[in-house]
């Protein structure tokens, strides 16, 4: 009897799971997925060589009117100040840089053209080495931004002597809200 009961209770399950995938009817609005948490917490940073700069995606990055700038990685110095608290909302060691392509276009103090609107993604957390980059954080408009990347240290090391260089320095996997942009490539670059 309890072979029975059991089986009968795992038929249901199974067709329970069965209807919560099912694919949407027509005309019934699809349920938003959930957020993935991020297995990523605290704030770790072990590297022994200068990793800092701006990293410039290779190919575009762009969510509705948003597209990736850049991601910018300070010094060591910069993670042991935000590590001890000393903390900006609009500045970390680590955060990627957007920008509003429907926003204002202004000429800077370099006389380049820049949008007005530059959402920056602070980090909720974060671990950097001399060969890997993590990092997760929120937006209000992009939502949670993650990556998980590999740091060539020979190439940024070549990237750095010769102030500057195409050849890729960074590679991973970059998600913005429900968007995963595999294989995302970065060029190392020193700034102004």
């Amino acid at each position: 009897m309890r072979r029975v009961i059991l089986a009968a209770g795992l038929a249901a399950l199974a067709l329970a799971a069965c209807e919560e995938r099912r694919p949407p009817q027509p005309g019934e609005t699809p349920a938003p997925e959930a957020p993935r948490a991020p297995s990523l917490n605290g704030f770790a940073y072990s590297a022994s060589g200068d990793i800092s700069g701006f990293f410039l995606p290779v190919s575009d990055v762009v969510i509705g009117d948003q597209a990736l700038d850049h991601l910018f990685i300070g010094r060591a110095s910069d993670f042991s100040d935000w590590q001890g608290g000393q903390r900006s909302d609009t500045f970390a060691p680590i955060m990627f840089e957007f920008e509003d392509r429907a926003s204002e276009l202004v000429t800077n103090e370099m006389g380049q053209e820049v949008r007005t609107n530059r959402p920056r993604v602070l980090p909720d957390a974060y671990a950097v080495s001399d060969d890997a980059i993590r990092f997760t954080g929120q937006h209000p408009t992009l939502g949670v931004v993650s990556f998980e990347g590999r740091l060539d240290t020979d190439a940024l090391n070549q990237a750095r002597r010769a102030i500057g260089s195409s050849q890729t320095v960074l590679t991973g996997a970059l998600r913005v809200g429900e968007r995963t942009f595999e294989g995302q490539s970065f060029v190392w670059y020193g700034g102004d």
